[in-house]
């Protein structure tokens, strides 16, 4: 299974080391070669990463997308994509998916009408409630589901 990483900040820190285990080759844009070689704690993951010029040329051998980029370019970079290739295992995002509580939520209508599996990153640390989850992790089969559901924000 291969991986494609759009993003040198948290797709570097974040996914880079989270997709490596499964991932036969990663597939990272070239332009983002240099600060990669820059960050020294991330030479551990060299071995599976290809590093691309023209993501046309790749994007059929990628399974698994991830995406970390800041949330205007993320729904851009997506909708591009979907016009390249229709499908994959899998898709990560970054929170929040839009600029607006309301183009988050048309672009997640989006990836259910093309049927796409898709995750959206989200750091539980800084939550008031990051005890009680804590505490329903230790537990066998905790499972955390994210239900976002239509609301008038302004």
């Amino acid at each position: 299974m291969n991986s494609l990483i759009i993003g040198s900040g948290f797709g570097f820190y974040g996914y880079l080391p989270s997709i490596y285990s499964f991932s036969k080759k990663i597939f990272i844009n070239k332009k983002y070669k240099q600060k990669y070689l820059n960050l020294k704690i991330l030479k551990r993951f060299s071995f599976k990463i290809y590093w691309y010029k023209n993501l046309y040329e790749i994007i059929e051998d990628v399974d698994y997308l991830v995406i970390a980029l800041e949330p205007s370019k993320q729904v851009k970079i997506l909708k591009n994509i979907f016009t390249i290739k229709k499908k994959f295992k899998h898709i990560f995002l970054e929170k929040p998916i839009n600029n607006n509580p309301n183009n988050s939520l048309m672009m997640i209508r989006y990836l259910k009408k093309k049927g796409a599996n898709y995750s959206i990153g989200f750091i539980f640390e800084y939550l008031k409630w990051i005890k009680f989850l804590r505490t329903k992790k230790k537990r066998e089969n905790f499972k955390i589901v994210w239900t976002v559901k239509k609301k008038k924000f302004f």
